[in-house]
C-alpha cells in the first residue's frame, strides 16, 4: 500500500462522524382529563418512542425528524434535565390524534396509569414532566 494511500486511511479514521447512542422522546398533550404522554408497545410492556440518530446528526436534529416521520408534524423537541439521549416534545390536539394514536400500537397515558405501568427510570423524568404541566 503507498503511503499516500495509508494517510488518507489515518484520516478517515480520525475523522470519522460521532456516535449519538439511541434517544428516547417523551411526547405530552394536554387533555380534558390533565396531561398524557404517548407511549409505544415493547413487547408485553409499554416505553417511551425511541429512535437514532444518522451520521452526522445532532440527537436534537434527529429527534425532530424522528417525529416530523412518525407523526407527519414538525414537533419542535428540548433535553430533559440536560440529557441529551431524552427528549420532550408538546403534541397539540390538532397534531396528536386526539382520538387516535398516530404511531401504530402507541397510547395516550395520563399519570395514573403511567405509575401502574412501572416504567422504572423513565417514570420519574415523566411524572415530573407531566405534574409540571398541571
Amino acid at each position: 500500500m503507498s503511503a499516500g494511500r495509508q494517510l488518507a486511511l489515518w484520516e478517515q479514521q480520525r475523522l470519522r462522524p460521532v456516535r449519538h447512542p439511541p434517544f428516547r422522546v417523551v411526547v405530552y398533550r394536554a387533555s380534558p382529563t390533565g396531561a398524557e404522554v404517548f407511549l409505544v408497545r415493547a413487547g408485553e410492556g409499554w416505553s417511551l418512542p425511541e429512535g437514532t440518530c444518522r451520521p452526522g446528526e445532532t440527537p436534537q436534529d434527529a429527534s425532530e425528524r424522528f417525529l416530523r416521520e412518525r407523526w407527519g408534524s414538525a414537533l419542535a423537541t428540548a433535553e430533559v434535565d440536560g440529557d441529551a439521549a431524552l427528549f420532550s416534545a408538546e403534541a397539540d390536539a390538532a397534531d396528536s390524534g386526539l382520538f387516535e394514536p398516530i404511531e401504530a400500537g402507541g397510547e395516550w397515558f395520563g399519570l395514573g396509569k403511567l405509575r401502574a405501568l412501572r416504567l422504572g427510570s423513565d417514570e420519574a423524568v415523566i411524572a415530573r414532566l407531566l405534574e409540571s404541566l398541571d
